[in-house]
């Protein structure tokens, strides 16, 4: 799962910011904010040769705006050329990978390793790290383990 990380520092490095929306005009991916149902807050397809985002219009909180917009941009950058729709509907095709690997590209855009070691630093669970940046838990613990778990990382 490097290259998700190198992916994701990568694009920082070489745009200057890890906002997700500024990274998308970056790299000419639509973000569109349409009305869904509640249940999706999300998804990326590709028509013709158009990278298109799809947010849920109705979510308010700007962090969890920023958070899926980082998800559905992994899609983008990591799954380009699939479409998980189509593999979920009409295939046996296992799509949980690619969710997972998403999720942990959204951690490793928004999530600075500065932040992380500061949290750590500071005694704070992966629960209150998880709650100010808006990630979701397993995603803030696979992050951390990552960058942990390296030889002379600590």
């Amino acid at each position: 799962m490097d290259y998700i990380r190198s992916c994701a520092q990568g694009l920082v490095r070489r745009f200057g910011t890890n906002d997700p929306f500024a990274l998308s005009a970056a790299l000419d991916i639509v973000v569109l904010e349409v009305a869904l149902p509640a249940n999706i807050r999300g998804f990326f397809t590709r028509c013709l040769d158009t990278s298109i985002l799809y947010l849920n219009r109705d979510l308010q909180d700007p962090v969890q705006r920023r958070v899926v917009c980082a998800h559905e941009l992994g899609h983008a950058l990591l799954h380009g050329g699939c479409n998980a729709l189509f593999m979920e509907g009409c295939t046996a095709f296992v799509t949980g990978r690619y969710e997972r690997e998403a999720e942990l590209f959204s951690g490793w855009l928004l999530l600075e390793e500065g932040t992380l070691r500061e949290c750590a630093r500071d005694g704070w669970t992966l629960e209150q790290t998880a709650a100010a940046t808006g990630l979701p838990a397993r995603v803030v613990e696979a992050c951390a383990h990552s960058l942990f778990q390296r030889p002379g990382s600590a």
